[in-house]
């Protein structure tokens, strides 16, 4: 059985997902469906459970906290989708009804935990907008940060944060290319340039604060490029490392100041830059190392006599990945259009040199 709770407080919701099998729990989980003005307490509840079970596969029973009025409906719905069979119940007893009592509190306990987070976010929010003197409250921001070696393959990462914390379904990868080795300027500056291009394209609202991993030199040089794009009041700051790396050392510069920001008793500001900054570090590095290994694995394929771009799409599409092509026997490979059993011999031994 899946067993599941719905609870509000202030406004947010959270749905707690208790897995039951054969009489034991397994786990849980917690999930926060967004909610508008016309949607009812039931109304989050069913959209919920279709929602859910859309990515997962239903269990014989579902228990829910409270009666929905399109029970049946949604029943036959969940049924018909999977071709299984189940029965949703809102009225348990024995010991149905503790595993209920137990997704409840775990729901509750949740929904707290949560608002706890969000107040700490939102006070953090405002201790930025105070340090940075910006008339209206921050709330939207993102920082970019580039990741390479030596300039080969350069990967920019843009994350954004709001009042709920990160925004993982807004992160961008941009690959970069046509720019010297090493020059970060020019890379930061490509993806600020796409990026705020899309904005303009769509016209959207752009973010209330953009971060950007540097000093002074790279604010001046993103200022440039939003003003090739007609944009002139976006608020940039940039954070500069310190002295040995030292996280305690981080200078924060806006646009238009020489001299960092003094950030003195803003302990809880400067984290929140430092935090977002190590984010869009941490995704742009990932997105690189992926990029790289990509290559060397497919540079691995092209390194065999006989195998050109065309014959290693072919190898690539059929076995879906290097890992599968080193896998593959001799007459797997044979079956590829274009490769004969002398080259599937040669690619099974480059592989398996033993």
């Amino acid at each position: 059985a899946d067993v599941i709770s719905l609870v509000d407080q202030e406004g947010m919701y959270c749905l707690a997902v208790l897995f039951v099998r054969q009489g034991k729990i397994l786990g849980s989980r917690s999930i926060f469906p967004s909610k508008t003005k016309y949607d009812s307490h039931k109304d989050i509840l069913a959209s919920s459970l279709m929602q859910f079970y859309l990515e997962h596969d239903i269990p014989s029973e579902i228990i829910i906290n409270q009666s929905i009025s399109e029970k049946r409906i949604i029943q036959q719905a969940l049924m018909e989708a999977q071709n299984r069979q189940t029965k949703i119940k809102d009225r348990v007893v024995s010991y149905r009804a503790k595993w209920l009592k137990i997704s409840v509190a775990n729901a509750e306990e949740s929904l707290k935990s949560k608002l706890s987070s969000k107040s700490s976010i939102s006070n953090q929010l405002r201790d930025l907008t105070e340090a940075l003197g910006s008339k209206q409250k921050l709330k939207n921001l993102v920082c970019f940060d580039v990741s390479h070696n030596m300039g080969d393959k350069s990967v920019a990462a843009c994350v954004r944060f709001n009042e709920d914390g990160f925004s993982k379904k807004d992160y961008r990868r941009f690959n970069i290319e046509g720019v010297q080795p090493g020059d970060d300027y020019a890379a930061i500056s490509n993806a600020i340039e796409r990026h705020y291009k899309r904005i303009n394209q769509e016209k959207r609202n752009l973010p209330d604060l953009l971060i950007i991993d540097g000093g002074k030199g790279q604010i001046n040089s993103v200022k440039k490029v939003l003003q090739s794009l007609s944009i002139e009041d976006q608020m940039i700051i940039g954070i500069a490392k310190g002295d040995r790396r030292d996280p305690k050392n981080d200078r924060i510069f806006i646009q238009g100041h020489k001299d960092p920001i003094d950030m003195t008793g803003r302990d809880s500001a400067k984290f929140l830059v430092q935090s977002i900054r190590d984010e869009a570090h941490r995704f742009a590095i990932t997105g690189h190392r992926a990029k790289k290994r990509k290559q060397l694995l497919q540079s691995d394929l092209e390194s065999i006599d006989g195998i050109g771009p065309s014959k290693k799409k072919n190898l690539l599409t059929q076995f879906g990945g290097i890992q599968e092509v080193k896998r593959a026997s001799v007459d797997d490979l044979i079956s590829v259009d274009g490769i004969n059993k002398n080259l599937a011999e040669k690619i099974f031994n480059h592989f398996n040199p033993n």
